[in-house]
């Protein structure tokens, strides 16, 4: 069922699924209307099924694209980035951290136009014959995943949010109608769902462009590491919830049925294109600059050639037209962070095309692959972690790496999270932190294992294995330390980690024009 489904994803996942499947829907939010997005053809076959799954993955990598700005959603309001000197983005309220009622709200429509086409796919799976009930209960999961998935994203966002379980075909949309839902209840059914398709998931993974049970486990782990740390006081967490997210990870592995394994030499090997040629991605949004778009990030981070000084060209990937205009660049702190350590060996410097044996470089190798300091002065930093492909025939660079969602260093670093948060298991966080630290050509970890020292170094290590990831906002919040981190944070609101009223301004106000459609929401707290 999967592979058939992989050459449907590849021929028709934005061309025809969007603009097909999901026509007449996806501003329900926007306007009052009416759906009938479906003909008395549809929902006859398995083969429909199949076809509207494959359209719930277009989707949700559209939502990673740049069009649709995630990047201004999650790591865009952290340390990582700063505005880039031309044509800078990342300036919102959302940002800056300025927000308030009337400036800088957020319209969660998009992502309710995707739990619709869940609950209707629910739904209408359940009249469909399948010579295969595996087949169908694999498709279910599919929709449990990503409406756990997308409720997860929003309540992240907003905190308590409309918990809609019905597709909105045939009627006013009923998020429009009902106030939002306690943030307990959203979590609740978004663990309910992720069992739900961790028990519809066969094991394996033949296809890492889609979601699988291992998928599920990873997703679970974030779940319950978000209510076990982010939603309780500092040094209080939920013993059962970190448990619960380490058994989940521990799943991983086995789910994967050896598909997923860690790599333990060449870090820069692990961003492939494609996210099938790494054994370290779980799952993955597809993207193709043929067929689809461009990832969230390095159509708006990398340098034109006409900004990169003529010594440098060729030397790490640019952009040969004017498709890449640095309107986002690494922050200093993220600078910083890189800067900590020093590689065991010294290795080539790749952007000094003089530079011979004896080397004399010991920046982490995450550091160098990562991320270029252009004018040597820490002023202009830019992301070169997902190169894309030049295409000399267009005399264009297309940004269209599939960008990893979950991948196993990711879980391993959050493991240790949970391990360091629970106590008394500083000897596997630190093997885990030395994991990570020796393939990127660090020694093993030299600090203090103290439950505090060993949490800020968990934060920069995931910062620098998860850079452009959109992990590092979300890290920031379940350890409340934006304010130490975002200077930004700091100045417009608080010190998070002391003051836990500070806590709302993690979430976003709500748009006037979402407000004015449905008189039982209510404002955001503490705006």
């Amino acid at each position: 069922m999967r592979k058939p489904m992989k050459n449907i994803f590849k021929r028709f996942k934005l061309i025809v699924l969007s603009t097909v499947l999901f026509v007449g829907c996806e501003n329900h939010l926007d306007v009052d209307t009416f759906n009938n997005i479906t003909g008395s053809g549809f929902w006859q076959s398995p083969t429909d099924a199949v076809s509207y799954a494959v359209g719930l993955h277009a989707d949700v990598a559209d939502l990673w694209d740049s069009g649709n700005n995630t990047l201004n959603w999650t790591d865009g309001r952290s340390d990582l980035f700063t505005p880039g000197a031309l044509g800078p983005r990342l300036t919102g309220p959302a940002q800056l951290h300025t927000q308030t009622a009337l400036i800088g709200g957020g319209d969660w429509t998009s992502r309710y136009n995707i739990i619709h086409h869940c609950n209707l796919m629910l739904r209408e799976i359940e009249n469909i014959t399948f010579a295969d009930v595996d087949e169908k209960n694999a498709l279910a999961a599919q929709a449990y995943f990503f409406r756990a998935f997308i409720y997860f994203d929003l309540v992240r966002v907003f905190g308590a949010v409309p918990l809609v379980l019905e597709p909105t075909e045939g009627k006013v949309a009923e998020e429009n109608l009902i106030p939002r839902a306690a943030v307990d209840d959203v979590f609740a059914q978004i663990k309910a769902d992720v069992d739900r398709a961790i028990a519809g998931f066969p094991d394996g993974i033949a296809d890492k462009n889609f979601v699988s049970r291992a998928a599920a486990y990873a997703l679970k782990a974030e779940v319950y590491m978000w209510t076990g740390r982010a939603l309780t006081a500092r040094n209080s967490p939920v013993v059962a919830d970190l448990n619960t997210a380490i058994e989940a990870i521990d799943a991983i592995l086995a789910a994967s049925a050896g598909s997923v394994s860690f790599v333990d030499t060449d870090w820069k090997s692990i961003f492939t294109r494609q996210a099938n040629d790494s054994p370290e991605y779980i799952w993955a949004t597809f993207y193709d600059y043929i067929i689809g778009p461009q990832n969230n990030v390095h159509d708006a981070i990398t340098l034109r050639i006409d900004n990169v000084p003529v010594e440098m060209q060729g030397t790490f990937p640019i952009a040969v037209t004017d498709e890449g205009l640095n309107r986002i660049q690494i922050g200093a702190n993220m600078n910083t962070i890189f800067k900590k350590y020093q590689t065991v060996d010294a290795h080539d410097d790749p952007f000094d095309k003089t530079d011979v044996p004896p080397y004399t470089d010991r920046r982490d190798l995450r550091d160098i692959n990562s991320i270029v300091d252009l004018l040597g002065d820490q002023t202009t930093i830019v992301c070169i972690k997902f190169p894309g492909i030049l295409v000399e025939a267009d005399n264009r660079r297309y940004w269209d790496n599939d960008i990893p969602v979950y991948r196993w260093s990711d879980m391993l670093l959050l493991k240790a999270e949970a391990l360091n948060t629970l106590g008394g298991n500083e000897a596997e966080v630190v093997n885990i932190l030395n994991m990570t630290r020796n393939r990127a050509g660090l020694a093993d970890y030299p600090g203090a294992t103290d439950q505090e020292t060993l949490e800020d170094e968990i934060l920069d290590e995931r910062a620098r294995e998860l850079l452009a990831e959109n992990k590092r906002w979300w890290d920031l919040i379940r350890s409340h330390k934006a304010g130490n981190n975002v200077p930004r944070f700091m100045d417009n609101r608080g010190d998070d980690s002391v003051d836990p009223s500070l806590w709302n301004f993690y979430y976003w106000s709500i748009d006037e024009s979402v407000l004015l459609k449905n008189n039982t929401l209510v404002q955001s707290p503490g705006y």
